[in-house]
């Protein structure tokens, strides 16, 4: 199943979620990797989720929010264990976490108080496995594109065209 789904990566990162690209599942996909990962380690698997990482720090808002109105789903949930995992190889999933994980308290970010009854689990469990492995410390975290004014990037395959100005 693992290597069916690391097939179907986009060369852009990003793992296809009901037809298309969206930002918030991903982050489920990633924590479950991420988690498979820990016991069964592989650079294949190591390598796809580094895509993937880099795909999902274009869709942090400078708001800290995340995802939202594109995307296959337009979903804005965050599944945060998979960032805390991987945070300490990646720094951009350290940075990630910092910012979505300190906004999830806010009304206009989903969090275990708001999601809907088919999310709660999987999310609950996230939040907490995300908030006990950053105990130890998330090593150096990157900065986001949100964070750079003029960064772009294009994801022609996803059909999403990122860009980062001062508005």
């Amino acid at each position: 199943l693992v290597k069916f789904l690391l097939s179907r990566q986009s060369k852009e990162g990003w793992f296809p979620e009901y037809g298309g690209a969206d930002p918030g599942y991903q982050t489920l996909c990633v924590d479950y990797l991420s988690a498979y990962a820990t016991r069964r380690p592989s650079d294949t698997l190591s390598a796809a989720l580094e895509r993937a990482v880099q795909f999902l720090q274009w869709f942090v808002h400078p708001d800290g929010t995340f995802g939202g109105i594109y995307g296959s789903r337009r979903t804005s949930v965050v599944y945060l264990a998979g960032l805390a995992r991987l945070a300490p190889a990646i720094p951009a999933a350290g940075a990630m976490f910092e910012t979505l994980a300190t906004t999830m308290s806010r009304a206009d970010s989903v969090a275990p108080s708001s999601v809907d009854i088919g999310n709660l689990a999987p999310l609950l469990t996230s939040t907490v496995a995300g908030l006990e492995l950053a105990q130890g410390g998330l090593g150096a975290a990157a900065t986001l594109p949100m964070a750079t004014v003029g960064a772009r990037a294009d994801f022609a395959e996803a059909g999403l065209f990122v860009r980062s100005t001062p508005e």
